[in-house]
Order: structure tokens, then sequence, then C-alpha cells
């Protein structure tokens, strides 16, 4: 059996500390350069069956056309939970959400008709075991502006 070393990267301490709920928070391993192997804080990944696997790596493109073609006006690639707001350069008719597998969280999102995340909004994301979600806006609609969201 193959032993690796992780430093478990976290904010649970502090996040605890603002009353945030431990089960809100995302645990990520990383290799840790300052432990021996088979040490006491070794973790035998392949049996820890407290491991959970993630969503995985996502991205957003934004399109000039319907159905997700066109000039792409905006790509934005593994954001996190703070929505903030994104103008875009050039108005948008769809949008290309995708994540590297069907697993939750997903990547979702809102967009807007007008600058700066003003104006009438739509929701878009991707439906259940899927990879991808192209989201067109109503006839008659363009977008100007979008937040995105992934594991809040």
């Amino acid at each position: 059996m193959m032993l690796q070393s992780f430093i478990v990267v976290s904010g649970l301490l502090a996040s605890l500390a603002y009353g945030a709920p431990a089960t809100a928070l995302a645990i990520e391993l990383v290799p840790n350069p300052h432990t021996a192997i088979n040490n006491p804080v070794d973790v035998d990944i392949a049996n820890n069956s407290t491991l959970v696997a993630r969503g995985g790596g996502h991205d957003a493109k934004v399109y000039a056309g319907r159905g997700c073609s066109g000039d792409v006006v905006l790509q934005r690639n593994d954001w996190g939970c703070s929505g903030e707001c994104i103008s875009l350069t050039k108005e948008a008719q769809s949008i290309n959400l995708h994540q590297d597998n069907s697993k939750n969280p997903k990547p979702t999102g809102n967009m807007y008709t007008g600058s700066s995340c003003t104006g009438a909004n739509y929701h878009v994301g991707i439906w259940a075991n899927y990879l991808d979600g192209c989201t067109d806006a109503p006839n008659g609609v363009v977008w100007r502006s979008m937040r995105l969201w992934f594991n809040c």
C-alpha cells in the first residue's frame, strides 16, 4: 500500500470562528513537501472513503450568437462563490457553462440585459448528469453583463 503525505488546505478554523458551518467549506488536499512518507499524518487516498469528488474544473463561454455559436464575447475559467458582476464588451445572446464531471456542485449564473448587472436577469446552469449547458437569451433579448457562482 502506497501512502502519500498531504497538507489539508482549508479555511475551517477561520470560518468556524466567523460562524460558518463546516459543511459549507471546500477541503483541498495538496502535496506536503515538508512531511516524510509514512509519517503519522499521512493519508491513504485509495481507502479514504470520506473524500468526496467535486464538480471539477469549470468554465463559461459567452457567445454573440444564439445556440452558443458565433464570436466568443468572454471566456471565464474556474471562478468561485463571489458572484462578482462582469460587464461584457459586446452584446451576447447565449452562454455555455461546462464542468469536467457531472458531480455537484454545478456552475451557475445570471445574465443581465443592462450593464453592471442591472435590468432583467435570466438564470443559467447545467442540467443534472450533463457536462455542458447552453442557454439562449429569449428572442429579441441581448445580455450585457453577468454573475457566475460555483460551490456557494
